[in-house]
C-alpha cells in the first residue's frame, strides 16, 4: 500500500521512506485501539510500550486482541490508580 505523504514526512522527518512507512503503518495500528492510544497520549506508558503490546496482538482474532488490550489497559489504570 502506497502512503500518499508518505515521501514528504520521511524528507521532513530525516528518515527513509521505508521507515516512515513502518512509523505510518505503526500508528495505524495503535489507534485500532482507542483505549491503549488514549493512555499514550495522557502519556500513562509510553508510544514504544504501547507497541510492544499491539504487536503482541497482531495476527490474533480481533474479538481476542480487543479483550487482551482492554485487560492491558486495565491492569496499567489499576496501577496508576494505586
Amino acid at each position: 500500500m502506497s502512503e500518499p505523504a508518505q515521501e514528504e514526512l520521511a524528507l521532513a522527518l530525516r528518515v527513509s521512506p521505508l521507515s516512515m512507512g513502518n512509523r505510518i503503518s505503526a500508528a495505524r495500528d495503535l489507534v485500532a485501539h482507542p483505549e491503549l492510544a488514549a493512555l499514550v497520549a495522557s502519556a500513562a506508558i509510553s508510544a514504544w510500550g504501547a507497541r510492544l503490546v499491539v504487536r503482541e496482538v497482531a495476527g490474533l482474532p480481533r474479538h481476542v486482541a480487543g479483550s487482551i488490550v482492554a485487560e492491558t489497559v486495565g491492569r496499567i489504570r489499576a496501577r496508576l490508580e494505586s
